[in-house]
């Protein structure tokens, strides 16, 4: 798992050139306010990193698969760990502002070699199981974390974090 969101993390820019955010939208509470949240989120990133939105909008929707280094320590690249795919309405929001934004499913290709992970007390693939850990894992690798307060992840996203950069 840490070589996966170790690969990841390089095609994003490497370990702490880009930006993080956990945005949950799908269930329970944060269903009701999904909206709220990611209005907050996205004009939380956007004033703390304003050249992530003019760097990913000015790729005019060519967005690569990969990013280079940040140059001068500019971070250009923001990663969204989120229970919403990039095709749900509410995910729109975060796309307007940042067009070229990075999600889990964006590196599938990374993830293969979850699907030969077999659990042998149950027989069950462990695919599914591992993405949610990986999400938060590769969201935490960028400089800064975004998250909505309350979430499951949200303190285990922002300690992770602490611990990679010692900020603990």
């Amino acid at each position: 798992m840490l070589s996966i969101v170790e690969n990841i993390a390089k095609e994003l820019g490497g370990i702490g050139e880009y930006i993080g955010a956990h945005a949950r939208g799908g269930d329970l509470y944060f269903k009701d306010w999904v909206e709220k949240h990611f209005i907050e989120l996205v004009t939380d990133i956007n004033e703390k990193f304003p050249q992530v939105s003019s760097y990913l909008t000015s790729l005019k929707g060519k967005c690569p698969y990969s990013f280079p280094k940040s140059e001068n320590n500019i971070i250009k690249v923001l990663y969204v760990s989120s229970d919403l795919d990039k095709k749900n309405q509410h995910m729109k929001i975060f796309l307007d502002k940042f067009p070229c934004l990075k999600m889990l499913s964006d590196f599938t290709d990374h993830l293969e070699p979850y699907k030969a992970i077999i659990n042998p007390v149950d027989n069950k693939v462990m695919y599914h199981y591992l993405l949610p850990l990986t999400d938060l894992m590769v969201a935490a690798h960028g400089k800064q974390v975004f998250t909505i307060h309350g979430s499951t992840f949200d303190n285990y996203i922002k300690r992770y974090n602490e611990i990679l950069f010692g900020r603990f």
